[in-house]
């Protein structure tokens, strides 16, 4: 888009001199018989509305000076745009100052001493039509020359400037459609010495507006161009780059520098830009492009290198959230094409301290889609995290990842403020991912993303000796992302998962765990399995033992070295609202016990509460209440000998009236056991 822009702007302006400098000879003619201001303008007024089929307006003076200059002074003019665009002016000045020689002027050649634009203000706009305010004035260039009172085509070898100068100029384009608006103000503009046979200097400063971001700069850029218009060449050695960029909401100021040299061949229609060299907030950009057909079908092809010292300050000028940690380093180098509508990153690799990116991307403009193919070799969350403000005192305790990773408020902001009209579809690759101690190997996925939803699709990556797969869906519409995560967990180790999740290596066994969840309010539902699994410092059939043989008076079993509990199979489903994980049927299955229950984990506060009753296979009437809670990674298992005499007492009970109410059962007659069958009353 800025190629193009520029393409035109250079083409308008060109345009606009030569009929502002035809409006200077056309003047000729009756100058030297009239010295009437209103004819003068009535003259520029119909002649341009001749030319162009626009409005000239002209609400100032208009004076002149002779021989040996034809000095021609407007003041506040304008000119409209065409019938499409009927509420704002094209262009307009409070002064144009020229001058030209008379007498080359009378033998058809046109030779400009200066020209003065003073408060000059372009419009540039495109209408819901997708219909721009300047392509009547294009067709206009390329259409026959004006012809001189000698009926002599003025040709581009005998039109000469030896200066031009734009003061306090200002340019807005604006593309209506899209409300997208990019403003240059403050401008001012100088040529001198203009020699199409020589090289001649030209310089200009100028504030750049983006109005869709609160991206600004000031700019200032220098050259020395060089024109051989006959064999359509056009050099500008050694252009020089200087702006100062700020954000609206940031106090710092980014010191932009740059250089490159550009030819252009207009007639084999070739462009080269070498020896790219850029410098901003400790990014240093290198590269060339080359350019061909560049007018009638233009392609471009080249490369580009990027290094970076603090990726955390070049995050901060664009507006990006600070993900990076101050001084991250990064890279990246690409080789491209570029077309009318499409942009294809050939060869990617980028650089991230020793996370590399590697892979190839195409951005269709058009559409507003970019399909990839990416492969990282390695992620990790810490990079970018936020550094501390902070050092923690040494007795506070080590804070934990979270179990189900949530986005913070910067990156919420960020995801929420994405333009909703990008496509993505590709397929992404990452050697191992760590959050926190957590790993996972071998992730891949692949993505589509429109209308500010992001679908992950076929999932899958080790976690821990096992896999896993799964789909994951985000919607950015809103304010908050909503996150909807479906996945499975199959055969993951839950020893070597604990022990990194949480330093913790009490729970082992092979989990299997299938899951639902919307990650945003942490709902939804699932169920687990654990196969061959033990877990250490309670031996719960031991506790079972020992309570039965308090309770019927019997010698103690050894107690074990070593307390642990080993089972064939824990299952349960559950159920999850608002972050409170609830289950009714906790079931723990083994060859001399079992254990059932129900309870509730507070994922947030990361907290367990649980009800259980162990079973012994020997005596299904005799059960030992447990009680689990705690903290998640570690709780707190205790026997609940309240409730385990209370049910011992009761069966005491019970037995004692049976036994009374069978013996008084026995002595009732016969014919009343006949006709109600009270023996199987308690059977």
């Amino acid at each position: 888009m800025t190629r193009n822009l520029s393409k035109k702007l250079m083409k308008i302006f060109a345009i606009i001199v030569l009929v502002i400098s035809v409006l200077a000879g056309g003047a000729i003619a009756f100058l030297v018989t009239t010295i009437d201001q209103d004819t003068i303008k009535s003259k520029a007024i119909q002649l341009v509305r001749d030319k162009t089929n626009r409005e000239l307006k002209i609400n100032g003076e208009v004076s002149w000076t002779f021989f040996p200059w034809l000095g021609l002074k407007i003041q506040n003019i304008s000119l409209s745009n065409p019938p499409d665009f009927k509420d704002s002016y094209f262009a307009e000045a409070s002064e144009i100052d020229v001058n030209i020689k008379l007498l080359p002027l009378i033998l058809g050649n046109i030779e400009i001493g200066h020209l003065n634009l003073k408060n000059f203000n372009l419009q540039l706009l495109k209408n819901n039509l997708d219909k721009s305010n300047w392509q009547d004035l294009l067709a206009l260039g390329d259409a026959t020359p004006i012809t001189t009172t000698q009926n002599r085509k003025p040709t581009i070898e005998n039109f000469i400037i030896s200066d031009i100068a734009v003061d306090n100029g200002s340019i807005l384009w604006q593309d209506q459609k899209t409300n997208k608006k990019i403003k240059i103000s403050k401008l001012n503009l100088h040529c001198r010495n203009i020699d199409l046979n020589q090289p001649f200097d030209l310089s200009t400063s100028f504030h750049l507006d983006n109005l869709i971001s609160s991206l600004n700069s000031e700019v200032t850029a220098n050259t020395q161009v060089k024109l051989d218009i006959k064999n359509g060449l056009y050099e500008f050695k050694r252009l020089q780059l200087a702006s100062k960029l700020k954000n609206k909401t940031a106090t710092a100021t980014f010191d932009l520098e740059g250089k490159v040299d550009i030819k252009l061949d207009l007639k084999k229609q070739l462009l080269l830009a070498s020896a790219l060299k850029l410098n901003i907030a400790k990014t240093s950009i290198t590269g060339s492009l080359q350019g061909s057909n560049i007018i009638d079908n233009p392609t471009f092809s080249g490369n580009l290198t990027l290094n970076n010292t603090d990726a955390a300050e070049l995050m901060t000028l664009l507006e990006i959230n600070k993900y990076f940690k101050k001084g991250t380093t990064s890279s990246f180098k690409t080789t491209l094409s570029i077309s009318a509508n499409i942009v294809n990153f050939k060869t990617i690799e980028a650089h991230l301290n020793d996370t590399i990116l590697q892979g190839n991307a195409n951005y269709a403009i058009t559409s507003n889609n970019t399909t990839f193919d990416l492969a990282l070799n390695k992620l990790d969350y810490a990079v970018f995290a936020d550094k501390p403000t902070k050092t923690p005192p040494a007795t506070a305790p080590t804070t934990e990842p979270e179990l189900i990773p949530r986005l913070t408020s910067k990156q919420t902001k960020s995801i929420t403020t994405n333009d909703h009209s990008t496509k993505l579809n590709g397929h992404l690759k990452i050697g191992a991912i760590k959050y926190g101690k957590l790993q996972f190997t071998n992730f891949s996925t692949k993505i589509a993303a429109n209308n500010g939803i992001i679908d992950c699709q076929k999932i899958g990556f080790d976690f821990y000796q096992g896999k896993a797969f799964g789909s994951a869906n985000i919607n950015t519409r809103s304010t908050t992302p909503n996150i909807n995560l479906k996945l499975t967990l199959d055969n993951t180790s839950i020893q070597t998962m604990l022990k990194d999740l949480a330093n913790y290596e009490n729970f082992s066994g092979s989990l299997t765990l299938n899951t639902n969840i919307t990650i945003s309010n942490l709902t939804g539902n699932g169920s687990i399995l654990i196969n061959h699994g033990s877990y250490r410092g309670v031996d719960v059939p031991y506790e079972v033992r020992r309570a039965h043989a308090v309770l019927n008076i019997k010698q103690l079993p050894e107690k074990p070295q070593s307390p642990h509990t080993d089972f064939d199979k824990l299952t349960m489903n559950f159920r999850v609202n608002n972050g409170i994980l609830s289950t009714n049927d906790f079931l723990v299955q083994a060859p001399d016990y079992k254990i059932t229950g129900q309870g509730s984990a507070n994922l947030k506060a990361k907290n367990l509460d649980l009800s259980l009753s162990a079973y012994s296979t020997h005596d299904e009437n005799f059960f030992v209440p447990i009680k689990v809670t705690g903290a998640l990674t570690d709780p707190s298992i205790r026997f609940d000998a309240v409730v385990m005499l209370q049910h011992a007492i009761k069966k005491v009970v019970n037995n004692v009236i049976q036994n009374q109410v069978e013996k008084h059962i026995k002595n009732l007659p016969q014919e009343i056991n006949k006709i109600l069958p009270l023996n199987k009353l308690f059977n």
